[in-house]
């Protein structure tokens, strides 16, 4: 389920609209629109956390995001069709960003000035910076290279969100960087 044509909604796509530059307070408000949403969906594991956070950037009525891709829901993916329990059509997007591993995206983002976003969706024990760490390990920013070559791509955030029903809802985010060193977390508690 997802919040469509909400306040909420529309307040997280500006959120990732705002993300400009390496300034604390921008994600802050990024991560207190993504508890807002994910509280309100009542999301219980990472495939509700993908609908949930997706679905806006699908319906975006600011037409600010031209590229939004997520793992599971259909876009400008390949593979086997098929339903989720929301009765969204589901598609798996296979990319290989390095050797013959095959993975899969969360969330990749591509605004209409070409900063690209990358989102990994952890939720429980998980924390958001081991699911920043996937991004980079993983080379996911690579899909700018391999399968979004064409929007130039000239600034790259990474994004790492966990989602505890119990604890918080934490993001950990590298903008511009691939150095583990430079990450920044921000938390909200229970």
């Amino acid at each position: 389920m997802f919040l469509k044509n909400s306040d909420t909604s529309q307040s997280y796509l500006q959120a990732l609209e705002n993300l400009t530059s390496n300034n604390r307070t921008l994600f802050l408000n990024l991560l207190m629109e993504v508890h807002s949403i994910l509280h309100r969906c009542k999301v219980q594991n990472e495939m509700e956390m993908l609908i949930s956070l997706y679905g806006p950037i699908q319906d975006d009525p600011f037409g600010s995001l031209i590229v939004a891709h997520a793992a599971e829901l259909q876009i400008a993916g390949v593979g086997t069709l098929r339903r989720n329990k929301f009765g969204q059509n589901l598609r798996r997007y296979p990319f290989k960003p390095s050797g013959s591993e095959t993975t899969k995206l969360d969330v990749v983002i591509i605004t209409k000035d070409a900063r690209g976003i990358i989102m990994e969706l952890k939720f429980g024990r998980t924390s958001a910076f081991q699911a920043l760490q996937q991004i980079i390990d993983r080379a996911y920013f690579k899909v700018f290279e391999k399968v979004y070559k064409e929007y130039d791509v000239w600034r790259q955030i990474f994004v790492g969100v966990s989602f505890s029903l119990k604890n918080a809802t934490t993001l950990s985010y590298l903008f511009d960087s691939m150095d583990y060193a430079a990450a920044q977390n921000v938390s909200l508690s229970l």
